[in-house]
């Protein structure tokens, strides 16, 4: 508990491995998603390798202000709802490529339940921002 809020990006930076590790099993699975009329296909081995550099990305912030005092409530927020969705995503997206091929309303459920792990993801990053912008707030106040 201690380490996920004075030293955020060393678990950002360590979940990278473990995802990779997720990529390789499901190198030539896909991830399909249907947005009213628009029809979307990743590679599994494509969404890691994405979603490890934003990983890596959020690590580096988080290195770069770690001597500022970040709201605590928000880093565990971020912490876990960001790497606990990451990590599903990815074994729920290598479980329903290959169950789901042809039958509807199970790629449909199967279709909400990825979305609503990618907003909850981008959910988390919006308060990642807002913890940010207080830290910096709360530093200049300091000075000033």
């Amino acid at each position: 508990m201690n380490i996920l809020l004075k030293q955020p990006y060393k678990i950002l930076w360590l979940t990278i491995p473990l995802i990779f590790l997720i990529c390789i099993f499901g190198w030539y699975n896909t991830v399909d998603l249907q947005l009213h009329d628009k029809y979307f296909i990743f590679e599994i081995f494509h969404l890691g390798i994405l979603l490890s550099s934003i990983l890596s990305i959020m690590g580096l912030l988080y290195w770069l202000v770690r001597n500022k005092k970040l709201v605590q409530w928000m880093t565990m927020f971020h912490l876990t709802t960001t790497l606990f969705c990451v990590v599903v995503l990815l074994i729920a997206a290598l479980l329903i490529s290959n169950t789901f091929v042809l039958l509807y309303q199970p790629h449909l459920l199967s279709n909400i339940f990825i979305l609503l792990f990618i907003l909850v993801i981008v959910l988390g990053q919006v308060f990642f921002l807002i913890n940010l912008i207080i830290s910096s707030i709360r530093n200049v106040e300091k000075k000033g």
